[in-house]
């Protein structure tokens, strides 16, 4: 079979490939066939190959009438989509007849060949021609480009719009989300972008001296340099005028407030009882997260905790080349200079060991690895969940039921009363909010289910002042006698 590889820089010319050395991947799997995958066996068994396929996330079909200036705009798409960019296959009609290239003349198909360079020239890609029979017999050819991810860089169309693949369809992308693409590119410093608090008056100055102590002492530094030369050497502000300024990454470290530069840096902890997401309890916390993308400004992390799993989502993709399935091995931080600063005080070790700890810990404790996902809610969020078994846990909570108060006490519980005993022995306490959640009834029959296993001599009152409305009351387990 014939096969024209088209260089845009030099024209067309024949290339002769050693096509019996390819090996096609395995066809009971073609759902996981790449982009290079589908080519190799198009080039080496014919266009009839490529009909197997339906446009999907790796290939696109277009007549050889489709608009040109449209055409750039899938020259983008499958450079912004990861992993593996995707194929435009030209001469192919949106049903799936064979259409070919001949019909509409030298010029048109020139043209094509041209789109790239002309019209998104931050695309790489491959143009290739290979034989096709039309519905009527006649010989003819289709166009196939390759178009190749760009994991260093947003490829724009010459209009400066820029898409992504998202399932079947092209999506074009926002101004916020094209910025969010660049700084995972690294193509944004954005850590190092000014802020306007003032220093040092918004400053933790004993947060700020105990970095430059623990730098000084693991860099081996004289003490002649300045608080404020060390931070500029850490790229956490800059010197103007003889006054330091900060920027965002030394905000999000050293601020006393750093929600006055990104609103949402903070964590919320909710905590749901059963398996699905309903109602619970949501908790601010004030920890230092370096991988969520701060970029996403008003948009927080969250801990969602279930009875079988715990799932933490946090803003913005994976940075390029992460992946779910190469994070153990692939070292990217997306804020390198937030990251540099927390190891100098001790909070990190900069060596990517925190996934691979996670996963080691998951098994150590005999549960399933850790589960990493891109999900794409309003814009990307990455999700992490860990899970537990929570069968043998059950098992073992009802089993410390069983011992604390016998089982012929148990047996005769309702069910409501089995969650508040089994609460109680895993935990050891419960009050009247605890069961309000637990039990998902209102706050007065809450307590009435307390108050009545506690006359039953089943539960114990505990209470500071004895006042029925006593914020520190709670209820334990009353002990059996031996």
């Amino acid at each position: 079979m014939t096969v024209t590889r088209v260089d845009s820089s030099a024209g067309s010319r024949q290339l002769a490939f050693d096509l019996d050395s390819i090996t096609p991947p395995r066809p009971e799997l073609r759902e996981l066939w790449t982009p290079e995958d589908i080519l190799a066996v198009a080039i080496k068994e014919g266009a009839d190959s490529l009909l197997r396929f339906r446009e999907d996330n790796r290939v696109e079909w277009k007549s050889g009438r489709y608009s040109l200036k449209e055409l750039a705009d899938y020259f983008s798409m499958w450079a912004n989509t990861q992993p593996h960019g995707g194929l435009i296959v030209i001469g192919v009609e949106n049903d799936g007849t064979v259409s070919g290239c001949l019909g509409v003349g030298p010029d048109k198909i020139s043209e094509f060949e041209q789109v790239g360079p002309a019209q998104c020239p931050d695309a790489r890609f491959d143009i290739r021609r290979i034989g096709a029979q039309r519905v009527d017999g006649s010989p003819d050819f289709l166009l196939l480009i390759r178009v190749y991810y760009r994991p260093d860089k947003l490829v724009e169309t010459v209009r400066s719009e820029a898409f992504v693949r998202s399932g079947k369809t092209k999506r074009q992308l926002s101004e916020d989300e094209k910025r969010e693409i660049r700084i995972n590119k690294g193509q944004i410093e954005y850590e190092k972008e000014a802020v306007s608090l003032r220093y040092p008056q918004d400053f933790d100055e004993l947060l700020i001296r105990d970095f430059c102590d623990q730098y000084k002492a693991k860099r081996g530094l004289s003490t002649g340099h300045t608080r404020e030369q060390i931070l500029c050497l850490n790229h956490l502000g800059t010197m103007q005028d003889g006054k330091f300024g900060p920027n965002l990454a030394g905000a999000l470290l050293f601020a006393v407030d750093p929600r006055q530069v990104v609103p949402g840096a903070r964590i919320r902890f909710m905590k749901f009882e059963g398996t699905e997401e309903k109602t619970g309890q949501e908790y601010s916390l004030r920890e230092r997260c370096v991988h969520r993308s701060y970029n996403l400004r008003n948009m927080n992390i969250f801990v969602k905790m279930f009875d079988d799993r715990l799932v933490v989502e946090s803003p913005g993709g994976f940075p390029p080349p992460v992946t779910p399935e190469n994070i153990y091995d692939t070292h990217n931080p997306r804020n390198p200079h937030l990251m540099n600063a927390l190891f100098y005080l001790d909070y990190v070790k900069c060596a990517h060991e925190g996934t691979r700890r996670m996963r080691d810990m998951m098994i150590g404790a005999n549960l399933p690895e850790p589960e990493f996902t891109q999900q794409e809610i309003g814009t990307h969020q990455v999700h992490v969940t860990l899970r537990n078994n929570i069968e043998a846990r059950k098992e073992f909570v009802e089993a410390g039921a069983l011992k604390l108060i016998g089982e012929g006490v148990y047996e005769q519980l309702n069910q409501e009363e089995k969650q508040v005993i089994n609460f109680i022995a895993e935990k050891a306490r419960i009050n009247v909010s605890d069961a309000n959640r637990l039990l998902q009834k209102d706050w007065q029959t809450a307590k009435r289910t307390l108050d009545d296993l506690a006359a039953r001599g089943i539960l114990m009152r505990r209470s500071r002042t004895n006042k029925p409305r006593d914020p520190s009351a709670h209820y334990v387990l009353r002990r059996r006698s031996s």
